[in-house]
């Protein structure tokens, strides 16, 4: 017979352990036990019986907190814990020498094992990378204060603008949408569909009810599992991780396009003159690296390569070959070629589908796009881009006047317009990506009223407002056919008139069945009748669900009634 368990010592209350249980198993202070919470994905549970525990704390499994008992970043905290005691005590001594040591040693910690630990396969880092890009996207606006750091704002920048190239690099762009909270981009990478949501780049003001060091510990295994994920993207195409940056084009533009993406085969160029193919591989790995120590400047890019993806080998098992597909130099228009022989809005290619692995990648080909000042830069050259067309805006790679341009995007009136060229709205853009095709120009020229921007990421046998639309379309043409309908009858009558015959004499079948609508209302009373009859013999609990159900149905209607007069109103106002 096995040992009696006592009282409280089984189910719910050996299942779960409250956070002052954790703290004291643990020896964490509240910010620490959180911080290592969030970098190991545990989070709080809610019993789902409260009878042997009490309903005002805040819960864990047992066996979560168990597993966080032998994180070595245990051992680290409390490192840092002394290492900030000591600190203090130095600087209440005014001993500065020994606060200068001290911080030399500052006790630091990673959490690259954490990324491996959580996705065992890059799939599954694939597939928890929204949120990631959420955060990262929104700290690189942010301004530099005492809570967030200049490095961590730069950092954030880098690796947002390193995902963007590599999208653009491979088309994987499908869906975008202009929301009043920022802008929403889903790509399609290896499979799996990823979105993600920009704020727009207005000066951010930091509020002050927000929990920071929460955001910042989110933040600080988010950019180490973002800087992995980018490091296989890359390699996996066979490009140089960390891309170059063209400081030049950065500090002047601040493009995309300052970031290099240059081919790991075209990375010793100078070398492949000197390396006998015949050699094994081993070999002419010698020569290799014996020339690259020559060359000091090869050999202080190799060893920033080294650094900067040092810790980034354990997550990366294997590596596909490497693409030869590289984008050296822009697409080129034929200057022999007009404005309406790259794109014609009446043509009957307007209408037109391409297949799904080809529409994105020739969706802007052919078409060079010119940005005004007061445009979105940043969004229009990374969608334009990751559909394959040309951008550029002032100061950038040509200006205004060059005669190459098919489509000058402005959001404003211009003064000065040329007539080799379309002024398009930047609303133009987006919806031809989430259209997939392009849209009639005519409807997005500069000073006309815009069609709506519906979401993309909805579905239109559900989205309430799209199906508001297709019952207005609906009704309309119904009440178009009635009308027709009670013309037709009305000449027939009065023919029937003049021959001094009776009306419904020269009528056939159907056409007295349409003339005779108390058919149709005696067969909805009939259905009428029947639902009531079998809404009587329901039981109580299918009644109940029954009457849910219609009410639902009811605010639902409601609802959609209520979006059509607004817009009602709204075209009401539009064209007065």
């Amino acid at each position: 017979m096995g040992k009696r368990l006592k009282f409280a010592q089984r189910g719910a209350a050996n299942t779960y352990i409250s956070r002052t249980q954790a703290l004291r198993k643990l020896q964490l202070s509240l910010s620490d036990f959180r911080r290592l919470c969030i970098l190991k994905g545990i989070y709080p549970r809610v019993p789902s019986n409260f009878k042997h525990l009490k309903k005002t704390s805040t819960f864990y499994f047992r066996k979560d907190i168990k597993f966080l008992s032998h994180e070595p970043l245990l051992r680290k905290f409390r490192e840092i814990k002394a290492f900030t005691s000591k600190i203090r005590r130095a600087l209440g001594k005014g001993d500065k020498n020994t606060v200068e040591r001290l911080r030399e040693n500052k006790p630091v910690y990673t959490v690259d094992h954490l990324v491996k630990e959580r996705y065992p396969t890059f799939l599954d880092a694939l597939r928890d990378l929204d949120d990631a890009l959420c955060l990262v996207f929104l700290f690189r606006i942010m301004p530099r204060s005492n809570k967030i750091k200049g490095n961590l704002v730069s950092l954030c920048d880098t690796l947002s603008r390193e995902f963007m190239n590599y999208v653009i690099y491979t088309n994987s762009l499908r869906k975008t949408f202009l929301s009043i909270k920022g802008i929403y981009y889903q790509v399609e990478i290896m499979g799996q569909t990823i979105t993600w949501i920009t704020p727009y780049l207005f000066k951010q003001k930091i509020p002050e009810d927000v929990d920071f060091h929460v955001m910042l510990n989110f933040l600080e295994f988010y950019a180490t599992a973002l800087g992995f994920v980018n490091c296989h993207l890359f390699q996996s195409l066979g490009l140089k991780y960390p891309p170059e940056i063209d400081l030049f084009v950065d500090e002047k533009s601040g493009s995309l396009k300052a970031f290099k993406m240059v081919s790991v085969s075209n990375l010793f160029a100078g070398v492949s003159e000197v390396v006998d193919s015949n050699n094994s591989n081993n070999a002419n790995l010698e020569k290799v690296v014996e020339i690259a120590e020559l060359n000091p400047d090869l050999k202080a890019q190799q060893n920033a390569t080294e650094k900067r993806i040092a810790t980034l080998k354990s997550v990366i098992t294997s590596i596909s070959a490497a693409d030869d597909k590289f984008y050296e130099e822009e697409p080129q228009l034929d200057p022999s070629k007009t404005v309406l022989d790259l794109f014609d809005p009446a043509g009957p290619d307007n209408d037109k589908v391409i297949d799904d692995e080809e529409v994105y990648q020739k969706l802007f080909s052919g078409c060079t796009f010119f940005l005004g000042r007061e445009v979105p830069r940043e969004s229009l050259e990374f969608v334009i881009r990751s559909c394959g067309g040309v951008v550029s805006w002032e100061g950038l790679t040509y200006d205004e006047a060059d005669p190459s341009i098919t489509h000058h995007v402005v959001d404003r009136p211009t003064l000065a317009k040329r007539s080799t060229r379309y002024y398009v709205q930047p609303q133009w853009i987006y919806d031809s990506v989430n259209a997939r095709k392009q849209l009639p120009v005519e409807l997005y020229l500069e000073g006309k009223l815009l069609p709506p921007h519906l979401s993309p990421f909805v579905d239109p046998e559900e989205d309430e407002y799209l199906m508001s639309r297709k019952l207005q379309k609906e009704r309309k043409a119904s009440r178009a056919v009635d009308e027709e309908n009670e013309l037709v009858l009305h000449r027939k009558e009065l023919e029937a008139e003049r021959a001094g015959i009776s009306f419904s004499s020269s009528l056939n079948f159907s056409e007295k069945t349409f003339a005779s609508p108390k058919k149709k209302r005696s067969a909805i009373d009939v259905e009428a009748e029947e639902k009531a009859l079998a809404r009587i013999m329901m039981p109580r609990k299918h009644k109940k669900l029954y009457t849910r159900m219609m009410k639902k149905e009811k605010r639902k209607l409601a609802h959609i009634s209520k979006l059509a007069k607004r817009r009602k109103a709204l075209n009401n106002t539009a064209l007065s």
